[in-house]
């Protein structure tokens, strides 16, 4: 018999918040990608886009996590509208944040949490 993986869903990621109101966003997702539930986002200072957060100290804000992105958005072909979780209280699972390429090793992702928790966003281990 075949093994069905299913992909993350919004309840995997997300445990807890606040307000649905007041701790989500829609915003303007950038091109490019094919984003994920549960993915870092950051915005890019030039245009104001969310990006996928990254770990350097670029001038264009794309190091600096805005929130969580809520569903899988296929932005590859043209910029996307998508809803992030952007303040809290709220408390994500933390072995289903999707992480950038570059964000690769605990201490750059305790970094990326800290800001994520300076937003009322904390990340808990969870089944």
């Amino acid at each position: 018999m075949p093994t069905i993986t299913m992909k993350p869903t919004l309840g995997d990621v997300l445990k807890h918040e606040y307000d649905r109101a007041y701790c989500r966003e829609a915003g303007t997702l950038k091109a490019g990608t094919n984003y994920a539930v549960g993915t870092v986002l950051a915005r890019d200072a030039d245009d104001g886009k969310l990006v996928v957060c990254v770990n350097d100290t670029a001038a264009d804000g794309s190091h600096t996590p805005v929130g969580i992105l809520l569903a899988d958005v296929d932005a590859t072909d043209g910029d996307k509208t998508g809803v992030y979780l952007a303040r809290g209280p709220a408390m994500l699972s933390a072995n289903q944040i999707v992480w950038g390429d570059t964000i690769n090793d605990a201490a750059k992702k305790a970094a990326k949490l800290a800001i994520l928790a300076s937003l009322g966003i904390v990340a808990r281990t969870t089944a």
